[in-house]
């Protein structure tokens, strides 16, 4: 019985030994990649900032996934024709449209590292390590908010996630049970990013009552109209527990009135939750800090 299970495992050792290649080709595969980093970024300034090369995206199917590889020069010629071709090219100098920027080259490296090590930092006593590089990141991110030493987090895959883990937090501070969900209240506004939308459906508060507060001229949550709202919401009977402002909308990089949204959040005891996916890390420097006022007073 030993013999037939060791003749299995050495059988499936030389099915698996295509997914790890040895140092000539790890050598092959890297320097191909490299050099087509190299290529890209060195020439990236007089790339088109959008090509309207959607069917180029359609050849992809002509490749489809399966246990006979290609090359990696193949795969790379696929990669630029069909991939990094079409649509827009955030790295672009000439690009300003949107959200997503160019990455940094240290962070590419940091990622391909952390891709090669794959150390899991969900547990503290398999890579102490990783968990202590992610605990720094936070508190590096929380001291140039404002928060004070007490505040926790966790690092997030982006703002959608951040959006419905700060939703789900003010759930569970306000104990909301499944028979207080019609009566309690979210406030936010029509310039709200959609995430939070989709975030309180996944958080099963959709039966909750959602204010949509107007905006002033500058596209801004008008803080008399939420104080009102509170107010009324308060005198029928309802369980106002829910404040989302954001910090640089999606559309315009309005900032919301956060000191003034604050301090209605403290007098009737709402959670506070600013949405700083766009403009949040403007904080870092002295200029950003001064058209973010009130951001350290907010509860996530």
């Amino acid at each position: 019985m030993t013999n037939v299970l060791m003749g299995k495992i050495v059988q499936l050792q030389e099915l698996s030994r295509p997914l790890e290649p040895d140092e000539e080709q790890r050598r092959v595969l890297l320097q191909a990649v490299s050099s087509y980093a190299h290529s890209f970024i060195e020439n990236i300034n007089n790339l088109p900032v959008f090509a309207a090369a959607e069917e180029e995206s359609k050849k992809l199917p002509a490749s489809p996934i399966s246990e006979t590889p290609i090359g990696i020069d193949d795969a790379l010629q696929l990669f630029d024709r069909c991939v990094v071709h079409p649509g827009v090219k955030p790295g672009s100098p000439g690009y300003l449209a949107y959200i997503p920027g160019g990455g940094l080259y240290a962070s590419a490296l940091g990622d391909f590292l952390a891709a090669i090590t794959n150390k899991y930092a969900g547990v503290y006593f398999v890579a102490p390590g990783a968990a202590r590089m992610g605990k720094m990141l936070l508190r590096w991110i929380a001291g140039f908010i404002g928060y004070p030493e007490t505040a926790a987090g966790d690092i997030t895959s982006g703002g959608s996630i951040a959006m419905l883990s700060a939703i789900v937090a003010a759930r569970e501070a306000f104990a909301l049970k499944a028979a207080e969900i019609p009566q309690a209240v979210i406030y936010l506004t029509e310039q709200t990013h959609h995430s939070a939308t989709k975030a309180i459906l996944i958080a099963g508060l959709q039966e909750c009552n959602k204010r949509f507060i107007s905006l002033d001229d500058r596209y801004r949550m008008q803080t008399g109209q939420l104080k009102a709202s509170i107010l009324q919401d308060k005198k029928q009977g309802l369980k106002p527990f829910l404040i989302i402002a954001t910090a640089g909308t999606t559309d315009t990089g309005a900032v919301d009135p956060l000191p003034a949204i604050a301090d209605i959040a403290e007098e009737h005891g709402l959670w506070l939750h600013t949405d700083g996916a766009y403009g949040g890390a403007f904080a870092l420097c002295e200029e950003g800090r001064k058209a973010l006022p009130g951001l350290h007073r907010c509860d996530s």
